[in-house]
């Protein structure tokens, strides 16, 4: 798990430092922490690349909520905390979808319970990202603005509400179709992985996918099918 620490007091992060190695050990999540002394700091340069930001909100420089708002703009799926010494402060985090707060001092067992509350969500929302390179920069794109996935010789073509993102790798359709599987993607032949909920229509040889016409095989037209059949009932 990828956290971010915003604090300008080197006390207070160190203290989360060694209490998000503490609970990594208890829990068994492999915890990969950075710090930053200022809201400024992790604004100047913002990738969405973090599962979870504490952030302090009395910082000299630019404010936890300043900094909070600034993030949100650029990335909606991060999970955020704020840590305060008054709790009225920390209401401010419903402007920004905050998970929760932590009261300073720290009280680790308080820490704790936060923490289960933000891994429960983690895990339900890890799943729903892709991590994709646009224009120079990393976006987090939700499996559900995917309306399919296109390969061609090394290229892996991303169709989306946000347009289209190439992606270059040794990562194959076939193990991408693995992976999405139980997320309502189904092949309709050799170099689509199409999102089922955007299926519009469906013919002898063609699908109809957010607009656009894709060829169905031979030989993927009855698992596809069943797969939409399926899919449809479940939805």
């Amino acid at each position: 798990m990828r956290i971010a620490i915003v604090e300008d007091e080197k006390e207070f992060a160190k203290q989360l430092m060694n209490d998000l190695d503490r609970y990594g050990k208890e829990s068994g999540v492999a915890m990969d922490v950075r710090w930053f002394t200022d809201g400024a700091q992790i604004v100047g340069d913002y990738r969405p690349e973090w599962d979870l930001i504490l952030l302090d909100i009395d910082m000299p420089t630019m404010d936890g909520i300043t900094t909070a708002k600034e993030i949100r703009r650029q990335d909606a799926g991060v999970l955020l905390m704020f840590v305060t010494n008054l709790a009225q402060y920390a209401i401010k985090g419903y402007e920004v979808e905050a998970v929760d707060y932590v009261l300073k001092p720290i009280n680790y067992q308080a820490f704790k319970m936060k923490m289960n509350k933000v891994m429960r969500i983690y895990r339900n929302t890890q799943e729903e990202f892709v991590m994709l390179k646009k224009e120079g920069e990393i976006k987090r794109i939700p499996l559900s603005h995917i309306y399919y996935i296109e390969v061609t010789g090394h290229r892996m073509i991303y169709h989306t509400s946000e347009g289209i993102i190439e992606k270059s790798g040794e990562q194959t359709l076939t193990v991408l179709e693995r992976e999405l599987h139980d997320r309502g993607f189904a092949r309709c032949n050799a170099c689509y992985l199409v999102n089922l909920r955007f299926v519009d229509t469906i013919t002898e040889q063609e699908i109809r996918v957010a607009g656009e016409c894709l060829t169905v095989s031979r030989g993927k037209k009855k698992a596809f099918c069943e797969e939409l059949m399926e899919y449809a009932r479940g939805h």
